[in-house]
């Protein structure tokens, strides 16, 4: 019988590249090679305990689908460092390989910022065409800013459909806070570097009708914007796209002129 340790593909993790380097890259020089497993080897693995995400993968890849081989957990997996070094050099301005949509009526870049630093930690990008529905997530570059890519990329309700059904993350929990302590110096621990945050205005639990925001948390100490320590709020930070911001304390309070009603979901990617 096949074992589950051969079902599994390692693969290294990338070298750890420079502020630099992240920067410039293409973002698809820091993914994994991902090999593929039939639906009977994932389900036999899924048996023996190798895989906890069965009900998510079967949701998320149909019969007939393939499926990858590095699984969450993986050695050589998503690169939260890498994904923040990428956030951290574009949180001001535009990666020319992308297209911005916070020009021309776009609605928006959190999203499609979020999935570029994503792609830059080594998130892995599934399918392979334009699939319109919420079960897959890439970009294909065409040549300049222009590229095929999923609305998961780069909206911000389909990706928070994706989240829920991608084997790829962890749901770490929402948070609200209470009325008249929206100015709070909370701080989830839970979220890491890399991780992602979903800011629904309104609290809004159906996703086709919520107005939602992305941002990436790029570290924890002291966020900019609030003037210098002590003034400044020490704990996690986030970079975020329309509005643009840099080491912005992850709640946005300061910013969000919603934020008696908002709510905030993580994601920790694996």
């Amino acid at each position: 019988m096949v074992s589950a340790a051969t079902l599994l593909a390692s693969a290294s993790a990338p070298a750890e590249a420079t502020h630099s380097d992240v920067a410039h890259a293409h973002p698809a020089s820091s993914h994994r090679v991902v090999t593929f497993m039939s639906r009977a080897e994932y389900e036999q693995a899924a048996r023996r305990g190798t895989a906890h995400y069965v009900a998510k993968f079967m949701r998320a890849n149909p019969a007939g689908k393939a499926i990858p081989r590095v699984l969450p957990g993986d050695p050589g997996g998503y690169d939260g460092v890498a994904a923040s070094r990428y956030a951290d050099a574009w949180a001001l301005s535009r990666n020319p390989s992308f297209p911005d949509f916070s020009a021309n009526g776009g609605g928006g870049d959190c999203t499609n910022f979020v999935s570029q630093a994503m792609s830059a930690g080594g998130w892995v990008e599934t399918g392979t065409s334009l699939q319109t529905d919420d079960t897959y997530w890439h970009f294909i570059h065409l040549g300049g800013s222009t590229g095929s890519y999923t609305r998961t990329w780069s909206a911000a309700d389909n990706q928070w459909r994706y989240q829920t059904v991608t084997p790829y993350s962890i749901f770490e929990g929402k948070w609200q806070p209470g009325a008249g302590s929206y100015n709070s110096t909370y701080t989830p621990n839970a979220v890491k570097s890399g991780d992602v945050v979903l800011y629904n205005w309104f609290n809004n639990d159906n996703s086709a009708t919520a107005q939602v925001h992305w941002a990436i948390q790029t570290g924890y100490g002291y966020s900019t914007g609030y003037g210098a320590p002590p003034r400044a709020i020490y704990g996690n930070y986030v970079d975020t796209h329309t509005n643009d911001h840099y080491h912005a304390f992850w709640s946005l309070w300061p910013y969000n002129t919603n934020k008696a009603t908002t709510s905030y979901r993580f994601w920790h990617l694996t």
